[in-house]
């Protein structure tokens, strides 16, 4: 099994002051693959319309799950270098927000080889430089190059390319003087352009055939040193892709496209940051002191830049900046099945950093939401951005997910016009549950099938813990909005109907269970819940992270206060120590670096899927479950030892889909960004951790039309860190910012005109 070891935990410094930390400083540490799976911890960078990742083969050179729409790569390798014939192999890579590096970890006498990967900003453009160097002896050095697009006018979730790869005309020229591989689809409008720049003229150039495709190879004379640079350029045509190669077809032109990429990502980061520049808001700068500042600012900022990283501009039907759910990576059934994920946006993952998106990018996150109304969201879990037709199956989670994120721009942006023109159809999606709830009942079945819900769990389905405690909050939070707006009687009815639903969730669903009951492994105390089934009356136990973080919202949310005061909990405490003991000692790893969905005492298990089976974890479950410790603890002491262990898991790059976790106690390698299966290496779910600190650690909750300083819950309650988030957007349309100070006794916030 493979042995990964990280040559350092953080590279980072300078983290305690505003301004926020440079982009550059959040590049991860180089670490060292001994052996074992290929397909993990793939470095990934986006550049705004696109993003490429590392091919799994583990070449130092070659690249593979190139996206940007429309076009997309074939899953051929594009790129290898050989020494005297032997191929050089990636030992060792490290990611960063400019570039991500590999290299074939030489020492000693060997020939060192060594890669870097960047994009054109903004540009259908990939770019790679490679340096070879041998201390001793001159070595023959073969660069190959292959490339093979095609244009799909819907990069969905799950895409099918039927045909082969000999359906590519390809052939070698130059361009400038400058040695070229250029490679059409005959079946698509696609084309793609191989430059290759080198600090010495190739002896030989030609085609050259890998596997089953065409492409090129540059023989180079025996040298101790070379210095090569390759620009990949993508276009609807030949002429097109030939006109941009020419333009990039000199080494100052190649360098000034490199340095492009770098200082064009450090603008869209102070943007963020700074305001007024290309988003119509900006995100918080958190500065902490103390035991384990460092580790919780690492997540904080590398969610910003998952969100970011997310960020599309040239998806323009909807908005100008629109944001993706995830993308990249492929999935191959037989020859012609690729899983994509390039162009489409989930109502379920959008939840996750609502309040942050609405700091962030107002404008975005208004037109966001907007495009939401009218979607068939019982048939379908998505929106394809490029053509804004809807996509998937119906998920259950869609009416909670689109309301929580409405009622999150809400009350972060206090706009009262947006929420004139809404508030049908936020009365809408607080009721949706009604239609599946049997006559007489306030418990919400909407199916019978697994992929309406988990997809991989079989036995959740019907009733469930999750939705029932996320339709209590929906009912409780518009009552609470018909409070602010004078509707009493209104207000009183909602919140019965949530006060029901927690009832009649905790009765039918929650499991208690002691030491000594039948079944039960040594020290199970319960604190998971059942899916029950309302039309035979029985239920099927299931021990998954989902009920956890999600039930505490409307079944024990000690941290909101509303029209009726603050709100009740459900769970008595016995309930309560037993679902953080559930969780703590069957989903959260021991090093508390990560957690599993699924627990492997659950009767499904095992189930094979990293991001809510038994094998890892979904990037925004830590942070659910974060927040349900503080909501059922009312402590945070739990929670930021959690936050704080997640920050190694950032070094490989920004978050993904899911997380796979070792699987036996002889596994030593840490959790990895998996890019297995139909998980993807770049997801914006993980803006769920910025979001969690804004919310919960800072408590920055804003009450239905309230532009007042927030009053967070637990505001006496140390937070176990000392510091600042500061430079938070106040509610309404006078520019005020409010300032949360975290200390030993709890959270304070002030107001101030400037930032």
């Amino acid at each position: 099994m493979a042995v990964w070891l990280f040559m350092a935990m953080f590279a980072w410094t300078g983290l305690a002051a505003l301004p926020p930390p440079s982009l550059q400083s959040l590049a991860g540490a180089r670490y060292v693959r001994a052996d074992g799976p290929a397909a993990r911890d793939l470095p990934v960078l986006s550049n705004f319309w696109g993003s490429v990742g590392c091919d799994p083969s583990l070449d130092v050179l070659s690249l593979s799950q190139i996206l940007l729409p429309p076009f997309l790569d074939r899953g051929i390798a594009t790129g290898s270098v050989r020494i005297d014939g032997t191929p050089a192999r990636a030992r060792a890579q490290q990611w960063a927000p400019h570039a991500f590096r590999r290299d074939n970890d030489a020492s000693g006498a060997d020939t060192a080889v060594v890669s870097e990967t960047a994009m054109g900003f903004e540009r259908n453009l990939v770019l790679q430089r490679v340096a070879i160097v041998d201390p001793l002896v001159p070595r023959t050095i073969d660069i190959d190059l292959a490339a093979a697009f095609t244009a799909s006018e819907q990069l969905s979730w799950t895409s099918e390319l039927p045909g082969t790869m000999p359906r590519h005309r390809v052939n070698i020229t130059t361009v400038a003087g400058v040695p070229a591989l250029w490679s059409c689809d005959t079946q698509s409008a696609a084309c793609a352009v191989w430059l290759l720049l080198s600090s010495q003229p190739p002896i030989a150039w030609g085609q050259h055939q890998a596997g089953d495709a065409l492409g090129s190879r540059a023989t180079f004379a025996p040298t101790t040193q070379l210095n090569a640079s390759m620009a990949l350029i993508i276009a609807a045509t030949l002429d097109a892709a030939l006109q941009e190669a020419a333009l990039l077809a000199s080494q100052s032109a190649f360098d000034a496209a490199w340095a492009a990429f770098a200082s064009g990502w450090d603008q869209r980061w102070a943007d963020a940051f700074n305001g007024g520049g290309h988003y119509s808001g900006r995100v918080p700068v958190l500065a902490l002191q103390g035991a384990n500042a460092t580790a919780v600012m690492r997540v904080y900022y590398m969610s910003i830049y998952t969100i970011l990283a997310s960020e599309r501009t040239n998806l323009p039907k909807l908005f100008p900046r629109v944001f993706l759910t995830g993308t990249g990576n492929k999935f191959q059934a037989g020859k012609d099945t690729w899983s994509i994920g390039g162009t489409v946006q989930f109502a379920w993952d959008q939840a996750f950093y609502g309040s942050m998106m609405a700091l962030l990018d107002p404008e975005a996150a208004r037109a966001d939401l907007e495009a939401w109304i009218g979607q068939p969201i019982a048939q379908n879990f998505g929106i394809e951005l490029d053509n804004m037709q809807p996509t998937g199956d119906f998920y259950a989670f869609n009416a909670l997910s689109l309301y929580e994120s409405f009622a999150s721009y809400l009350r972060v942006t206090n706009d009262t016009s947006f929420l004139a023109r809404v508030q049908p159809y936020l009365s809408d999606l607080a009721s949706f549950w009604e239609a599946y709830a049997p006559s007489g009942s306030a418990l919400a079945d909407y199916s019978g099938n697994p992929s309406n819900y988990l997809e991989c769990v079989p036995t959740y389905i019907h009733v469930t813990a999750a939705l029932q405690g996320g339709n209590a909050y929906m009912a409780r939070d518009y009552a609470d909005l018909l409070a602010a707006q004078g509707n009493t009687s209104g207000a009183d009815y909602w919140w019965s109907r949530g006060e029901q639903i927690a009832n009649e969730t905790v009765s039918a669903c929650y499991v208690d269970r002691s030491p000594r009951a039948s079944g039960s492994a040594p020290g199970d105390l319960g604190g998971w819940w059942r899916a029950y089934n309302p039309h035979t009356q029985s239920g099927t136990e299931v021990r998954h992270v989902i009920d956890f973080g999600y039930s505490p919202l409307g079944l024990c949310n000690i941290a909101r206060h509303g029209s009726h005061g603050a709100w009740p909990c459900a769970l008595n405490a016995t309930r309560r120590a037993q679902m953080v003991d559930f969780a703590m000692r069957q989903l959260v790893l021991p090093t508390r670096i990560w957690m599993r969905a699924l627990s492997l005492g659950d009767a499904a298990s095992p189930v094979d899927r990293p991001d809510h089976g038994t094998t890892g974890a979904y990037d925004a479950w830590p942070a659910i479950t974060i927040n349900a410790l503080v909501l059922l603890t009312g402590d945070f002491n739990l929670s930021v030892s959690i936050l704080a262990s997640i920050g190694i898991t950032t070094l490989e790059g920004p978050f993904g889909q899911a997380k796979a976790v070792p699987q036996t106690p002889a596994d030593t390698y840490p959790p990895f960004k998996t890019a297995l299966g139909w998980t993807r290496y770049l997801a914006n779910n993980g803006g769920a951790f910025a979001d969690s600190i804004l919310t919960h650690l800072a408590g920055y909750q804003p009450g239905w039309l309230d532009p007042a300083l927030p009053r967070p819950a637990l505001a006496g309650v140390p937070r176990g860190l000392t510091g600042t988030l500061a430079c938070i957007r106040g509610p309404g349309p006078q520019v005020r910012f409010a300032t949360a100070q975290l200390d030993g006794a709890g959270v304070t916030y002030s107001w101030s005109d400037t930032c």
